[in-house]
């Protein structure tokens, strides 16, 4: 009988056992800056503008609120330093504003802190034009007042959904629904199922494009809230869920970002866990078997340290860029995560004392049960 294939399995499976086995790899890019100065920043608004261009505005560099506008060029590795024209008012700096894609190359952003007050102006970034307009959109149901800290996410067809935040002097738990198509903001008034909806800011939220929108988390005054939401647009209900969880606790937190990577997936990365405790953890939100689990992460060059507030953002569904945050002190790093295709088995192995990288992926037969 010849038994050399099942000594070199075997040896494969030794050299695994003692391996780092990672389903995700976190690289640091050392990006290019062009225009100006990149400074450390949280609490800015960014996002995905289309496959290669990220736009981000704003944020909080420790010392103060920007409102510089910056183009992040992915295929290039490259910040660049834009000049917009500013069309229909004046552009304050500010941070923690209400900030998402909205098709067509244009971003919408709403509201934020300006270092004395709340905001509740409306904002469309086109990049075209590389301008930014303000609005004047009507609003129904009541007055859409000053708030930071209110999570924005696209869900098609010109429509962003908002909800919570602090308006100064109260935490909110209010749903607000933008229309592009009519530039109208509409207050909703959503059945709430499984639960009492808390008041909060700074939770996650992403939608997952199937009429679904996926919240876990934000604070108040004196909770860092571990609730997962689910809202559904077809019928205006948000129903608490009672997820699994793999890999371990999910605990309460805060400016965490939370990201579509595809449909019936999210991702959640960082988050401030209380006030002097934040964290780098990745995890991944199943829609279909409503369970959390916790991905175990590597890195050739080390990894993205704990964070809250950052920039989070997916370039394609196996590949997501971070940039800065806040731990303490404002960041100004840039960061790829990259998860494996998920349609094979693969495994990595990192030989730190060599400084080579060992990869191997296969996919399996229908009928495969094992050796």
């Amino acid at each position: 009988m010849y038994k050399k294939p099942f000594y070199f399995l075997c040896a494969i499976t030794l050299l695994l056992s003692s391996a780092s086995v990672s389903l995700a790899q976190w690289s640091n890019l050392n990006p290019e800056v062009v225009g100006g100065t990149l400074s450390a920043r949280s609490l800015m608004g960014i996002a995905l503008i289309n496959e290669n261009t990220i736009i981000m505005f704003g944020g909080y560099n420790g010392g103060g609120q920007l409102n510089d506008t910056w183009q992040y060029n992915i295929n290039d590795n490259r910040w660049i330093s834009l000049s917009p024209t500013i069309l229909g008012g004046t552009l304050t700096a500010r941070y923690a504003p209400s900030f998402c894609y909205i098709g067509s190359d244009q971003i919408l952003m709403f509201g934020g802190y300006n270092g004395s007050t709340g905001l509740n102006d409306t904002w469309l970034y086109d990049l075209i034009d590389n301008s930014w307009t303000k609005l004047a959109p009507s609003v129904v149901g009541v007055t859409l007042g000053i708030r930071q800290g209110a999570p924005l996410c696209n869900i098609g067809g010109g429509r962003a959904l908002m909800f919570g935040g602090h308006n100064g002097s109260s935490y909110l738990n209010e749903t607000w629904m933008f229309d592009l198509n009519n530039d109208t903001w509409t207050k909703l008034a959503p059945t709430v199922s499984g639960g009492s909806l808390s008041v909060r800011y700074h939770p996650g939220l992403a939608y997952s494009g199937n009429n679904k929108v996926l919240m876990f988390g934000g604070a108040d005054s004196t909770t860092y809230f571990n609730d997962t939401w689910i809202y559904n647009i077809s019928n205006n209900v948000w129903t608490k869920q009672a997820p699994s969880f793999v890999g371990g606790a999910l605990s309460g937190r805060a400016g965490q970002k939370i990201i579509s990577v595809e449909e019936n997936k999210a991702l959640m990365f960082g988050g401030r866990y209380s006030s002097s405790s934040y964290g780098n953890e990745t995890w991944q939100y199943d829609f279909t078997n409503n369970q959390w689990s916790k991905l175990d992460m590597a890195g050739t060059n080390g990894v993205p340290s704990a964070r809250a507030y950052p920039g989070f953002c997916n370039v394609t569904t196996n590949k997501m860029i971070v940039f800065g945050g806040h731990n303490g002190t404002s960041k100004n790093d840039t960061w790829l995560l990259r998860i494996p295709d998920q349609g094979a088995d693969s495994v990595q192995h990192e030989n730190l004392l060599a400084g080579v990288k060992l990869t191997w992926s296969w996919n399996l037969p229908a009928n495969f049960t094992g050796i």
